[in-house]
């Protein structure tokens, strides 16, 4: 292709993936990690240099991941904490991607034809949907965006040997890790291209030149296993499964996802892990595993290409196929991003030189590409609009595996975010029934049955929880939902015992702290309370304006009404139509000695119900005989 011809495949590339992906900008943030690392994540809210170094030194749902942290904050800042900004971020990053395996295909089989379809595949797959639909995926294609240039570089340096290209294969190998853990098996792929552009002579070279880039991976990857180990999303469990059975899963899951890029239909967003051994497990990943001891054992001028395409496929799926058993998935369309590549490439090869091989028209090659990229780009978007609607979503994943504990989870969460709770309880239910020590599905029902008005079932769903996963990480919710139960049921030696307990697991979570000072003040320990709702403010609680509020009362309960019109300001800048606010500060001022009327009057008018008869019999008699600060209604 001449230079114009390359520009208008690298235009097709761009128009296909906007085209495909449209539909993504009316998705709104999934139930899945989106709430935890986005929505409710504050370190993302606040745009302040501050962050980085949280984000450099903290996991996030089992995952080192700093890069995508910035990333975050930066698109949640402009657009103010709508999702428009993610989507468009995913999906030029998607597009930037496939560009790249573009140039990488056409360097690594110097045909322009072949590179235009493998990127065509890429771009519009439905494998790929999850990847780029999905917020807390973004750091797939974030990591894979650097992965693939990585690649790329490395080609050019098996090339022509320079130290800047080596100097960039390592940057690009960091950034791609710091944005997903999952890129330390860059290693493995670079050796797969050094197969695929080196000859005898270069491969020794290529390989010591990779000994730096093995020793990072391995500092990473022990980084990447404490995570997961730290936030609770290891199953040691499974390691007691025979090291066989975990070899054959782990083969049966890379024939799956093969045969999920070769025909990508009946796609779902949740693989369970089998429950146990099944013959055709045995059958497929047996017979896989044969297949690729004999293309790469096969001999022949092309052995060396084909054990490279194997380690661009295989790499990296290494850390995803449950050897080191993780999460409650086998396989995940997501996974496959980076490792979808050689598959892609290989089919584009064989189409674009079916003329050759079987002696038919060209025309012919160029209308089946055409065909199954067409394919391709009606099933992803089909997918792209599945990826909008998690009910119909979940409700596909049930009637697949009607028997998996998660896919009931995930529906009954699905149910509960559209406050359908009735269906909610029901599927939460028949998770726990299908497993018995699942203590999310138990938490799930119980803040179901406390939506529900049913404390004493709720109650005894989250002692469940805190019955069979003690030591989890987010225990601390269960005691902080069962200290809701027993204060709404007036038992408030129980209640506090329970936000104590919640505060000492995660000494950050500010609605216990919030929750504890209520009660504090209520008893009237007003100097604890202030201690508390301090925390509270501290930790990022999600309603200041509250909290500065009963802050404010304690403050003035304790005679300290300097600091309460300090909060109440702070209140009523915030929220000018405040009525509690402006009462409260017409309080606090009369009993300094100032004039208070002004505030009264105005809260008054604002239909507070004390203030009327405050301006009737303070303002009259004068604020020096103003009582203690009463707390507001409905607080």
């Amino acid at each position: 292709m001449a230079s114009s011809s390359k520009w208008a495949a690298i235009l097709s590339i761009i128009c296909i993936g906007i085209f495909v992906y449209r539909a993504s900008f009316a998705s709104g943030y999934f139930q899945w990690d989106d709430q935890d690392l986005v929505v409710d994540n504050t370190l993302v809210h606040h745009l302040a240099f501050s962050n980085l170094n949280t984000f450099f030194r903290s996991t996030f749902l089992g995952n080192y991941q700093p890069l995508t942290m910035m990333a975050y904050m930066l698109e949640w800042h402009a657009g103010k904490g709508d999702p428009w900004p993610f989507h468009l971020v995913s999906i030029l990053l998607h597009v930037c991607c496939a560009i790249v395996v573009y140039r990488l295909a056409d360097a690594l089989s110097k045909e322009q034809y072949v590179a235009l379809g493998t990127a065509l595949l890429f771009v519009a797959s439905p494998v790929q949907v999850e990847s780029v639909s999905w917020i807390s995926q973004q750091k797939t294609v974030l990591s894979g965006l650097f992965y693939f240039l990585a690649m790329l570089q490395y080609n050019r340096y098996c090339g022509n040997g320079s130290k800047w290209s080596y100097f960039l294969v390592l940057i690009f190998f960091i950034l791609g890790i710091i944005s997903k853990a999952t890129a330390v098996m860059l290693p493995i792929s670079l050796f797969g291209i050094a197969l695929l552009t080196g000859n005898k002579g270069t491969l020794t070279k290529r390989w010591l030149g990779l000994a730096l880039f093995v020793f990072v991976a391995i500092g990473f990857g022990l980084i990447a296993i404490w995570a997961q180990a730290h936030d609770g999303y290891l199953r040691p469990g499974r390691l007691n499964a025979p090291l066989v059975e975990r070899c054959v899963f782990a083969a049966y899951a890379l024939c799956q996802y093969v045969l999920r890029m070769v025909l990508p239909f009946h796609l779902s967003a949740l693989y369970p892990i089998p429950q146990e051994l099944r013959w055709y497990h045995l059958a497929i990943g047996i017979g896989g595993l044969l297949f690729a001891l004999f293309i790469s054992l096969k001999p022949g001028l092309q052995r060396r290409k084909r054990i490279g395409l194997l380690l661009l496929f295989i790499g990296p799926l290494i850390p995803l196929l449950q050897l080191i058993p993780f999460g409650e998935a086998l396989t995940a369309d997501r996974y496959g991003y980076v490792a979808c590549f050689p598959v892609f490439f290989l089919i584009s090869t064989f189409l674009f030189r079916i003329p050759s091989h079987f002696k038919v028209a060209a025309p012919i090659s160029i209308g089946a590409v055409c065909v199954l990229i067409s394919i391709n780009i009606h099933a992803a978007q089909g997918r792209t609009h599945l990826w909008n609607d998690e009910l119909a979503m979940f409700k596909n994943v049930v009637s697949r595996y009607p028997d998996s504990d998660i896919a009931q989870f995930n529906l009954a969460n699905a149910y509960r975010r559209v406050n359908r709770l009735s269906e909610a309880r029901d599927h939460f239910s028949m998770a726990t029934k299908l497993n018995n020590d699942y203590p999310q599905a138990w938490l799930g029902l119980g803040v179901v049955n406390a939506s529900l008005h049913q404390c004493d079932s709720a109650i005894s769903d989250f002692s469940k929880v805190i019955s069979i996963a003690p030591d989890h990480p987010n225990t601390f919710t269960a005691y902080y939902q069962r200290a809701m139960c027993y204060l709404q049921q007036g038992k408030a030696e129980l209640g506090r015992a329970d936000l104590l307990e919640a505060i000492h697991r995660r000494p950050d979570f500010a609605p216990a702290h919030y929750r504890l000072a209520q009660r504090m003040a209520g008893s009237g320990d007003h100097r604890n309370a202030i201690r508390e709702y301090s925390l509270a403010l501290a930790y990022g609680y999600d309603r200041p304006t509250d909290c500065l509020l009963n802050r404010a009362i304690s403050l003035g309960w304790l005679g300290d009404n300097g600091a309460a019109i300090t909060d109440l300001n702070a209140v009523i800048g915030s929220d000018p139509g405040n009525a509690a606010g402006w009462f409260l500060r017409g309080i606090a001022k009369l009993r300094q000695g100032a004039e208070g009327c002004p505030d009264l009057e105005r809260a008054a008018a604002l239909g507070y119900p004390e203030a009327g008869r405050a301006v009737a019999e303070l303002c009259q008699r004068g604020g020096a005989e103003a009582g203690p600060t009463p707390p507001p209604r409905g607080r």
